[in-house]
């Protein structure tokens, strides 16, 4: 299949429909998520063997914490070293899922998770995601790491960036200050060319950022900015749209409770009529 598919053009290969799951992530994930009381310690078994096996397991642990909210610590020191990887094994990423779904890591595993979660944000891939929501869970001391994820659009996804806005709002005051800092870098400009930008993934991101924000910090300034900021005349709607919630979000941030501030009220932006429709022909 695959063969095939590198012989499609790319808009074919585009289309193609996604690789089957392999039997082995089908059953351990039914093992993790039935949540029996062998399901934890038969897929620590599976983890230790290496491969497509202990992708699956990790992956199955992750259903397992998402039902329990809880593993053995002994579990999380095993997904650890399977993340971390050694001499012998690469760093297996799909390790960090399950301590992603996890509200409260056992202390004794925070810093180590911080540690590897961390140097799992130079591997891009598609679970690179699984590290920077671990970070969510591994202590306030994670927020500098998280901040780089969200402000440097450059280096990291749209969905990455997302996810460690989120992480960020589960780390307290110091997740508050460090999306702070990265919002004074991704906040869009203000020229007419910019404002196509907002018409993409990257301002989801962006706007996730400002919408886990519980307080402007030192972003005060450019947010009152962004509040106070002219709308383009009839701008399409996607844009208006972008640039209300844009708009409104900085200005929530920036007054508080004082919902009659003009920042607040006059923060919508209309968008261009629409153009009057063309006379029926039949008539």
């Amino acid at each position: 299949a695959v063969s095939l598919l590198a012989e499609l053009p790319p808009d074919k290969a585009k289309a193609a429909p996604p690789r089957p799951i392999a039997p082995i992530q089908a059953i351990a994930r039914a093992i993790g998520s039935c949540a029996a009381e062998t399901s934890e310690a038969t897929l620590v078994a599976w983890l230790a063997s290496g491969g497509e096996v202990a992708e699956a397991a990790s992956l199955g642990l992750g259903d397992l914490a998402t039902t329990r909210q809880k593993l053995r610590e002994e579990t999380v020191v095993a997904l650890l070293q399977r993340a971390a990887g050694s001499a012998a094994e690469p760093p297996l990423p799909a390790a960090l899922f399950p301590l992603g779904r996890l509200d409260h890591p056992p202390p004794s595993t925070v810093d180590r998770l911080r540690e590897v979660a961390t140097a799992g944000l130079a591997a891009p891939g598609p679970m690179r995601l699984f590290a920077v929501r671990a970070l969510g869970r591994a202590g306030e001391e994670a927020a500098p790491a998280l901040g780089r994820v969200v402000g440097t659009p450059g280096d990291f996804s749209a969905a990455e960036r997302g996810e460690g806005a989120r992480a960020l709002g589960r780390l307290g005051k110091a997740g508050q200050r460090a999306l702070a800092d990265a919002i004074l870098k991704i906040l869009p400009p203000t020229d007419p060319v910019s404002l196509t930008g907002l018409v993409s993934e990257d301002f989801g991101a962006t706007l996730e950022a400002l919408q886990t924000m519980t307080e402007a910090g030192k972003a005060e300034k450019a947010l009152r900015e962004v509040a106070a900021r002219a709308a383009p005349p009839s701008p399409p709607a996607a844009v208006a749209r972008r640039l209300s919630w844009l708009r409104c979000t900085a200005a929530k941030l920036v007054v508080g409770k004082n919902y009659k501030d003009v920042l607040l009220t006059g923060c919508e932006v209309p968008a261009a009529s629409a153009p009057p429709a063309a006379p029926d022909s039949a008539a």
